[in-house]
């Protein structure tokens, strides 16, 4: 991991790209996307939010270096398509066993027990989103 400045999430926002393990990558949902979002620097410092694909979720964090842990996570508990929601708990299972994060090439990478969750900045996908 790179020693260089102090990695800053506060304000910024994510949206999963895929599970990467050992056994190979497995592409998130483009239509229900996950999404992590690190909340400002201020009150709310040091929370997490976003959605699983069908529940919104919101917890704690700490970062150290490289060192990420995510508390415990609360969501709403709403029902959805059985594929949405085996994707969402295998996000919320690998956000808390988190261990680890860096940035590379513009992407979040959150290594977790199990493998790594890939995420693109929200902005960049939201530009791209629009396909016939």
């Amino acid at each position: 991991m790179n020693q260089e400045a102090p990695m800053e999430l506060a304000g910024s926002a994510w949206t999963l790209i895929s599970f990467e393990t050992d056994t190979g990558a497995i592409r998130a949902s483009t239509e229900a996307p996950a999404t992590l979002t690190f909340s400002p620097v201020g009150e709310q410092a040091g929370r997490i939010s976003g959605s699983g694909g069908c529940n919104s979720y919101s917890g704690s964090y700490i970062l150290t270096g490289d060192r990420l842990h995510i508390g415990p996570l609360a969501s709403t508990q709403m029902i959805c398509d059985p594929v949405v929601m085996e994707q969402e708990d295998r996000f919320f299972q690998a956000l808390s066993t988190a261990e680890r994060c860096e940035l590379s090439q513009g992407e979040l990478l959150i290594a977790y027990d199990g493998g790594t969750l890939r995420f693109a900045p929200n902005s960049a996908l939201d530009s791209g989103s629009a396909q016939p």
